[in-house]
């Protein structure tokens, strides 16, 4: 671990092995952009619910809406 001052490196030191290893894994740009728009999706509550419902069981419409308490039309805005 390297030693900071006030989150920021004292020391300019950069570990190549490690940084060359996570660059062989980044995924390219394409799919890091589906995953951004992804957690944008699901940073809505309401359709984090729905996601975490459909993920139990498969439910319509008029299931998820009663088991959220709206409405039909909110459910498929959402």
């Amino acid at each position: 671990m390297r030693k900071t001052k006030n989150g920021v490196c004292e020391i300019n030191y950069i570990d190549e092995k490690k940084v060359s290893s996570v660059r062989k894994q980044m995924k390219p740009e394409t799919v890091m952009q589906m995953l951004s728009e992804t957690f944008r999706v699901l940073g809505d509550t309401t359709r984090t619910k729905i996601i975490f419902a459909l993920s139990q069981e498969e439910l319509c419409v008029c299931d998820i809406a009663n088991l959220l308490g709206t409405a039909k039309s909110a459910v498929l805005t959402s």
